[in-house]
């Protein structure tokens, strides 16, 4: 299945739930932290199948569209008691780029997204 039938299922999927009319960014990157830590007790646990079910529900909450260009500015926070450490030049996270077989309807680009083509580090854009 191409990239372009994957993001139309699955905003196909979000509308007929009501998720792209009625929520908002922060409820969807709320969403997405919640996901993310399903994902990480799934890796604890050596859970395979758990691990793919958070990983379909993260691309839900979590789209990077077609044409956005820029620098990716990303938050971590430390939510426990416990020290935590980023370091320099070491690996934080991954980024998947997929390219469609078609032309986007409409892309970042064409609808002036307010990150298009940042620099540096970017503070949330209201």
């Amino acid at each position: 299945m191409s990239y372009a039938a994957v993001e139309m299922k699955t905003i196909q999927w979000g509308e007929a739930r009501g998720i792209v009319q009625n929520s908002t960014p922060y409820a969807q990157a709320l969403k997405t932290k919640e996901e993310l830590e399903e994902l990480f007790e799934a890796i604890s646990k050596g859970d395979r199948e758990a691990m793919a079910d958070a990983y379909g529900d993260i691309l839900v909450t979590l789209v990077m569209e077609s044409e956005w260009e820029g620098h990716v500015t990303l938050e971590f926070s430390n939510t426990t008691t416990l020290p935590a450490k980023i370091y320099a030049n070491e690996g934080a996270c991954q980024f998947i780029f997929l390219k469609g077989d078609q032309e986007p309807e409409t892309s970042y680009a064409d609808k002036k997204g307010k990150y298009m083509k940042q620099k540096g580090v970017t503070l949330p854009k209201i």
